[in-house]
């Protein structure tokens, strides 16, 4: 189980004695400064940490896993793709409503989603044989992905394969292991599966299962703890009651198609 793997560089120094309280801030400045070997990040987030690691060490080199392989096999995580909704309140009179759809209209343009992630040509990027290279007024602005482009955000298999400042020859790199990825990744079903219940209860439930991980991890407890919380779980009526709305849920998106 993973928390007896973390429990184990836990108990030989591996991990931070701190972890449970570190900012990911801290970890981010812990791999940039090239005390770390092992970090975690997005394939183009690792970037930012790999750009000042390479001022110490020019052979420094944060290459992201295409994939792990466990009991069954090769596994790639996926995420929903939803990174959140925009909501217009009720009282917005109409003429501005239209007004910021024509906005967000735009965003989804070539000419806005350019705009969004890269800057002003001549300003923040410059083309060179097909790649967008940014200049340091990109960054003096913060001009990317990660700031202005979460407003204006489109589907783009390699969005996330690119960084500001990031070499052609590390992009390429990170485009075919997302390439990789895709081959193997498998969509989570429970994405857009609702529970009433779990709305009610779940972050109470999650909360316990992450406070308990880290005590086996930092050996306040022994696994036996998780076992006993396992099997009260399944005996718990709310507990229940979740996994059988999300069944239901499951059940009725099958029967819809």
């Amino acid at each position: 189980m993973r928390p007896l793997w973390l429990n184990r560089l836990y108990k030989e120094k591996i991990v931070p004695e701190d972890f449970p309280v570190l900012k990911t801030t801290q970890w981010e400045d812990m791999a940039k400064a090239g005390k770390v070997g092992v970090t975690q990040d997005t394939v183009e987030g690792i970037w930012r940490a790999n750009e000042e690691a390479l001022k110490l060490d020019p052979k420094a080199n944060f290459l992201p896993f295409t994939y792990l392989t466990g009991p069954f096999g090769k596994v790639v995580p996926q995420n929903s793709g939803i990174g959140g909704v925009y909501l217009i309140p009720k009282k917005v009179p109409e003429q501005k409503v239209r007004k910021i759809l024509e906005l967000m209209d735009y965003g989804a343009s070539e000419e806005g989603f350019e705009l969004a992630c890269y800057g002003i040509k001549g300003v923040h990027f410059n083309v060179v044989d097909g790649f967008k290279t940014t200049t340091e007024q990109a960054i003096k602005d913060s001009v990317s992905q990660s700031s202005f482009g979460k407003i204006f955000e489109r589907y783009d298999k390699y969005l996330w394969a690119y960084r500001v400042g990031m070499p052609k020859e590390v992009f390429e790199r990170n485009k075919k292991i997302i390439d990789e990825r895709s081959k193997i990744s498998i969509v989570d079903p429970s994405i857009g599966l609702t529970s009433d219940t779990d709305l009610k209860y779940g972050p109470d439930y999650t909360k316990k299962m992450d406070d308990l991980k880290v005590k086996i991890i930092m050996g306040k407890e022994p696994i036996e703890t998780w076992v006993a919380m396992v099997k009260q779980l399944k005996a718990d009526a709310n507990y229940r009651k979740i996994t059988e709305e999300y069944n239901k849920s499951y059940q009725d998106r099958l029967n819809a198609k």
